[in-house]
């Protein structure tokens, strides 16, 4: 689905925002807006699996050091990227926040389960 948001983004922008309200000199600002935040969408599937899947083995500790590194990691991206890259850099940093909060939540969830299980880490 993210993949078809992709490729009909011109019309998809065009259709909720090219109906004269808006600006059309900002069209492909917004296109390109929207392309960034479709970067982050699948990693924030992600980041919902596994929180979902923490909650499970009540791993709260894990959560609470995510969410920081999301915050913190997402203040930071958007102070390096807005001032080049405009709001694009905040749709950006929005997504890179959730790549990393993605990786974190996979890699600690399956150290916990390692840890509950027994077996040795690699």
């Amino acid at each position: 689905i993210t993949g078809l948001f992709m490729l009909f983004s011109d019309l998809l922008v065009t259709l909720a925002y090219g109906r004269g309200a808006f600006p059309r000199e900002f069209l492909p600002v917004v296109k390109d807006t929207f392309l960034c935040y479709l970067v982050g969408v699948v990693t924030a599937v992600i980041v919902q699996v596994t929180i979902r899947a923490h909650l499970v083995i009540s791993s709260t500790k894990a959560l609470v050091i995510s969410a920081l590194v999301g915050s913190v990691s997402n203040v930071l991206l958007n102070l390096l990227l807005m001032g080049r890259f405009w709001v694009r850099g905040i749709a950006l940093s929005t997504s890179f926040s959730s790549l990393l909060c993605a990786i974190y939540l996979y890699w600690s969830f399956e150290r916990q389960v390692r840890l509950l299980s027994g077996v040795k880490s690699k």
